[in-house]
């Protein structure tokens, strides 16, 4: 069990942000064919992983099997895009979320956004996850080694921490002066990386 909180000087109930998030846990390391354990984020931010049904003579789903699993959160925080990055594109979001990013994943001590979850028995604690609504922005310019500008340059940011190999990277393309932003980015570490060319 967990609760979905979004981080505000004044709580709202029922927040309109939590319209739509479903909770998933997805294997680690992926194995296909496994089924999808999750549940959909009720209006005051509770869910239970497998989702009680909305029938209660229908028979519950199995949960999740031990093992080790990533805790997502769709579609904020999604798993990388399987096709490599010429194909990565950001997930169109609903108007309530374009500023959300998923700020913390938690259960007791453990860091569940940068780490895996251990299920040997049905956990004790609950499953603590905070969406953040004030992102940061960053930009800059793409120069070649002459300190020209370099247009339609390919720029990605590649968070410096758990997350690396987690979610599908941030690219832009860099204007005719060389420069590129990047707008909505969760505060952090990050890497910035440009190519000319990708083959």
């Amino acid at each position: 069990t967990g609760r979905v909180t979004v981080e505000r000087p004044t709580p709202i109930s029922p927040d309109p942000v939590l319209t739509g998030l479903r909770v998933n846990l997805r294997t680690d390391p992926l194995i296909p064919g496994t089924p999808n354990y999750g549940s959909a984020v009720a209006p005051n931010g509770t869910f239970t992983i497998p989702q009680v049904p909305p029938n209660p003579n229908a028979q519950r789903p199995a949960g999740p099997p031990v093992g080790e699993y990533r805790v997502l959160l769709n579609p904020i925080l999604t798993p990388p895009n399987p096709q490599g990055l010429a194909a990565v594109i950001t997930p169109a979001l609903p108007p309530a979320l374009q500023n959300a990013y998923v700020k913390s994943i938690r259960m007791g001590d453990v860091d569940l956004m940068n780490g895996r979850l251990q299920l040997q028995s049905s956990p004790q604690d609950p499953m603590e996850i905070v969406i953040g609504i004030n992102p940061g922005a960053t930009e800059g310019r793409v120069l070649d080694e002459r300190q020209q500008p370099v247009p339609s340059a390919t720029v990605v940011l590649i968070p410096d921490s758990g997350l690396k190999y987690r979610i599908s990277h941030r690219m832009v393309i860099s204007d005719a002066a060389g420069g590129f932003q990047f707008k909505n980015v969760p505060p952090g570490d990050y890497n910035a990386y440009a190519w000319e060319e990708i083959d």
